[in-house]
C-alpha cells in the first residue's frame, strides 16, 4: 500500500510481477517474478523514492513521478538456482548503500538503488538480517549468530569477535545519532550497544 497524506488513506501499490517476468526476457520465467516473491525491507529515499527487497535477491523500485516498480536487482536465469533473501536495506543521503540477507550476501549500491554489486563477506554461510551505516565508512551488519563490520565503505568486511554476536540473533540495528553508538534487537529481548 502507499500513502500520500501521512498515512490518512491508502491505495494499492503492488507490483506487477507478470510484467516484471516479462521485462526479464518472457517465456519460461526463471526469474521467480511469477512466484510473487515476498518481499522483508523498505527505505524510503529522501527524494521521495521507494525501494523494497525480499526473496530471490529482489530489489523493486518505484519514485513519485513513476508510481509503477521497475526491477533493479534479482531473480536468476541459471535453472536451478536459487537466489538468495535479502532482509534489509540501508542506503544514505550521499545514494550509497547496501542489502543484506541470507548465504552472507551484502550488495552495494552508489548511484540510490539503480543498480548494484556483490561484496566478498566472510560470512558465505551467514543469515544476515540488519544493515546500518555509522558514515560513508564504517558499516555494520548483523544477523543470526553473526556480525559484521566494514571500515571501508563496505568494500572489504570483517567479522565481529564479540562473544554476544556469535551465540544468538539480531533483527535490526540503528544509529543513535552521526558519532553516536548503534543500538541492535533481537533474540530474547536483547538490546545491545556497539560503539
Amino acid at each position: 500500500l502507499r500513502s500520500s497524506d501521512y498515512g490518512r488513506s491508502w491505495q494499492p501499490a503492488a507490483a506487477d510481477w507478470k510484467a516484471i517476468a516479462a521485462a526479464r526476457g518472457g517465456g519460461e520465467d526463471r526469474t521467480g517474478a511469477l512466484a510473487e516473491p515476498t518481499m522483508f525491507a523498505v527505505q524510503i529515499l529522501p527524494n521521495g523514492d521507494i525501494l523494497i527487497a525480499g526473496e530471490l535477491a529482489y530489489i523493486l523500485k518505484t519514485s513519485p513521478h513513476q508510481p509503477d516498480w521497475a526491477l533493479v536487482h534479482g531473480g536468476t536465469r541459471a535453472p536451478g538456482a536459487i537466489a538468495p533473501t535479502l532482509h534489509d536495506i540501508a542506503i544514505g543521503r550521499d545514494g550509497s548503500g547496501f542489502a543484506v540477507g541470507q548465504e552472507g550476501v551484502i550488495l552495494k549500491t552508489i548511484d540510490g538503488g539503480n543498480s548494484w554489486r556483490q561484496k566478498p563477506t566472510p560470512s558465505s554461510g551467514a543469515n544476515l538480517l540488519a544493515v546500518e551505516r555509522r558514515d560513508a565508512e564504517w558499516v555494520f551488519a548483523l544477523g543470526m549468530r553473526t556480525a559484521l563490520y566494514s571500515r571501508d565503505g563496505g568494500e572489504s568486511w570483517q567479522a565481529l569477535q564479540a562473544l554476544d554476536v556469535g551465540l544468538n540473533w539480531y533483527s535490526d540495528i540503528e544509529s543513535v545519532s552521526a558519532d553516536g553508538p548503534l543500538l541492535a534487537v533481537g533474540h530474547s529481548g536483547r538490546v545491545i550497544r556497539i560503539q
